[in-house]
């Protein structure tokens, strides 16, 4: 029964028998507590105690639905918590609900430990915020551009970057933008926009950009893809590779691609030169200097090289120059 039917019901009760009561006897009833008198109609001493027990269930009954009532309101805010917690998981963001139910809480708590990934395109629920998610999302990893404005995450979250990924694919200038505020993304977007760049700009847009950046081996290796088949007028001088190599630290597998690609467009003074310098600098390049004279055939520096070098030093153009001088002649590449 509800309070108000309750209520209603009571009174009437009370009044009926009351008024029951005072018809049969309409006296008055005299009762003294502690020297002092009370006197009162016969109808309100027999009423009384069901006064005095209406009043005690209605406090119990409003106490008690009112604690139901918060328990079923912190439930339903624990509920809407755990729904916004997969909807930042499914977004890869870190939660930072709590929840009053201890239940709910666990549940809660083995949900932040784990990574939730859509797989199904298909995907559907009737929660509003969690398939508008899934949609976003559906739509990122099938390579379509979604509103900063819509998504409202961060640049270095894992799905924003992805979705940063698909806007430099259809965007050339927008890549151009993030190249000259790179503070501003992840080196792995900066990387995607730098390569996009390379595609689609001229080379003397590029040199322009790169004093911006932080290059890693592989946005050299790209552009270094492209110099070789510019025009020399336009392409990246050789004080300007030396202080990229340094400045990158790239391997010697790494400087090989740069030989092999330069070889072309280079002459063979040119190439030369670049080595000595890196050579001069720092004689971890030795090894790529050795790669060079391969090339051009230079056998009589190589082998002075090497025979002012350790014992266990560059052992493969060691093993190299043995067999040319044993008469068998192997490309270098088949050593290394």
């Amino acid at each position: 029964m509800g309070i108000k039917k309750y209520i209603i019901a009571s009174l009437i009760l009370i009044i009926a028998i009351a008024g029951y009561v005072f018809s049969i006897e309409s006296g008055d009833y005299r009762i003294e507590i502690l020297d002092k008198a009370f006197i009162l109609p016969i109808a309100v001493w027999i009423i009384a105690p069901a006064i005095a027990l209406f009043i005690a269930t209605l406090v119990h009954m409003i106490f008690y639905s009112l604690r139901n009532f918060l328990v079923a309101r912190g439930i339903q805010k624990d509920s809407e918590n755990l729904i916004s917690l997969i909807n930042k998981r499914l977004l890869g963001e870190t939660p930072t609900q709590t929840f009053k139910n201890k239940e709910i809480k666990e549940i809660g708590d083995i949900l932040k430990q784990i990574d939730f990934k859509i797989t199904n395109t298909d995907f559907t629920t009737t929660n509003k915020d969690i398939q508008e998610t899934a949609g976003q999302i559906i739509n990122i990893n099938g390579g379509k551009y979604i509103s900063d404005k819509d998504l409202r995450l961060s640049n270095k979250n894992i799905i924003m970057e992805q979705n940063i990924k698909n806007k430099i694919d259809i965007d050339d200038n927008f890549a151009l933008e993030i190249i000259k505020k790179p503070n501003s993304y992840s080196q792995d977007i900066v990387s995607a926009a730098f390569i996009k760049a390379l595609t689609t700009k001229s080379m003397t847009t590029i040199k322009k950009l790169l004093s911006d950046i932080n290059l890693d081996s592989n946005m050299f290796k790209a552009l270094i893809q492209k110099d070789s088949k510019e025009d020399s007028q336009f392409a990246l001088d050789n004080e300007a590779l030396l202080n990229m190599i340094v400045k990158i630290d790239l391997t010697s597998s790494d400087l090989i691609e740069v030989i092999k690609a330069y070889k072309e467009s280079f002459s063979p003074e040119r190439l030369m030169k670049l080595f000595e310098d890196l050579l001069t600098y720092d004689e971890k390049y030795t090894q790529c200097y050795l790669y060079v004279l391969s090339e051009y055939e230079m056998i009589d520096d190589m082998r002075e090289i090497l025979i002012n070098s350790q014992k266990d030093e560059y052992a493969v153009y060691k093993a190299y120059l043995d067999l040319r001088d044993a008469g068998k002649h192997y490309p270098l590449d088949t050593f290394l």
